[in-house]
């Protein structure tokens, strides 16, 4: 490539030398010349140094210090993470998870000296003591007047069990209606059946030929918040899964 350019610069000196060509005109293809010769130069000095001296990476075995704190911060997460998680978990299964609906004999401690329907009562209080956190809202809170009472409302010949529990307001003062829980014999233990919630206030009565009686009270004008004196009876029957409910006239 040189060889080329400086025979072409041999050539215009020679045109110069004829007076064909002026001074200038010289000049100047020279200074294009030689501006050629160093432009190839500086390219052949380029790739040499690629070729000879390829890009080098330069390794420090010791660990870099964000990185080790990086590392170290995960290690931390992910075990509050499954502490967290662990904790959910247990909170989950105590307090939301709906309890097993079957409850057997075996579960609980049963003595010669306790009779049938003590060991049906036990059962369903055990139930109810898991469940009774899904029973109340954000206003309102068990108190600690639960009862139970036992009779055959399947009317399959064993003593069914049904849990009257109440509700009380947590700020203020006023009537909180509770409801009744219903867990059947199965001769083994008992199942829980479902919850009813009657819209009224109520005493509970009895269980007798398959029904479950309540006394339904309402206010008349005169009366005060303490003593409803309207007294009306009422008929609860389970058929399938569904409650009937009536007034007795």
């Amino acid at each position: 490539m040189k060889k080329d350019i400086y025979k072409t610069l041999n050539d215009w000196h020679e045109l110069l030398n004829q007076g064909i060509i002026t001074e200038e005109e010289f000049s100047t293809k020279k200074e294009e010349l030689l501006g050629n010769v160093k432009n190839i130069s500086k390219t052949k000095e380029a790739v040499s140094e690629s070729v000879n001296e390829p890009n080098k990476i330069n390794f420090d075995p010791t660990p870099h210090p964000s990185l080790a704190s990086t590392v170290s911060k995960n290690v931390i997460f992910i075990i509050l993470g499954a502490i967290i998680i662990g904790a959910f978990a247990f909170y989950y299964y105590e307090n939301i998870k709906e309890p097993n609906k079957e409850l057997d004999f075996n579960e609980i401690e049963n003595s010669s000296n306790k009779t049938e329907i003590e060991n049906l009562q036990e059962l369903a209080y055990k139930h109810f003591d898991k469940y009774k956190s899904r029973l109340e809202t954000e206003n309102t809170i068990i108190n600690d007047t639960d009862t139970t009472y036992v009779g055959d409302f399947t009317n399959d010949g064993l003593l069914d069990v049904v849990l009257v529990y109440g509700l009380d307001p947590k700020e203020g003062n006023y009537n909180v209606i509770g409801g009744i829980l219903l867990y059947k014999n199965n001769d083994k233990g008992i199942t829980f059946i479902k919850k009813y919630s009657p819209e009224y206030i109520y005493n509970f009565d009895k269980i007798l030929n398959s029904k479950i009686y309540l006394t339904k009270l309402e206010y008349s004008e005169n009366d005060g918040r303490c003593c409803p004196s309207i007294n009306k009876k009422m008929e609860l029957k389970l058929e399938g899964e569904n409650i009937i409910e009536k007034e007795i006239k």
